[in-house]
């Protein structure tokens, strides 16, 4: 049986609220999911361009690096930027390493009930592993 996406998704955010999501944390978690995708490629059409890397008809470097290298790299001293451009590609590079840990734990890591709302953890130790 296939079931249309809009019923779908209805049964998905039944479901969801359900187990204690409000719907405004739950377009909270979806607008997450999507500005972090758009920053993503940001991300790295800035480093090619910070670069001066030319990608027209070539694979690019950042092709089969992690967005994690590319954050770390934004941080770095760019010499062709000022010294205030420089501090603030620093202080976004900082930010997007504090959001990309939570953007990590709710779209990996462990949804764990609680008497409130669930909350989600990244990488839990379970039974001493």
């Amino acid at each position: 049986m296939v079931r249309k996406i809009p019923e779908g998704s209805l049964e998905v955010l039944a479901r969801l609220g359900g187990w204690g999501f409000p719907s405004d944390v739950l377009q909270r978690v979806g607008a997450l999911a999507v500005v972090w995708g758009l920053f993503e490629s940001t991300l790295e059409t800035t480093l090619w361009s910070l670069r001066g890397e030319i990608v027209t008809g070539f694979r690019p470097s950042t092709d089969k690096s992690q967005v994690g290298d590319w954050i770390k790299e934004l941080g770095q001293h760019w010499p062709n930027m000022s010294s205030e451009g420089n501090e603030v590609l620093h202080m976004s590079s900082l930010a997007a390493f504090e959001l990309m840990e939570y953007r990590h734990a709710i779209m990996h890591g462990a949804m764990i009930p609680s008497t409130g709302m669930p909350v989600f953890i990244r990488n839990p130790r379970w039974h001493g592993e």
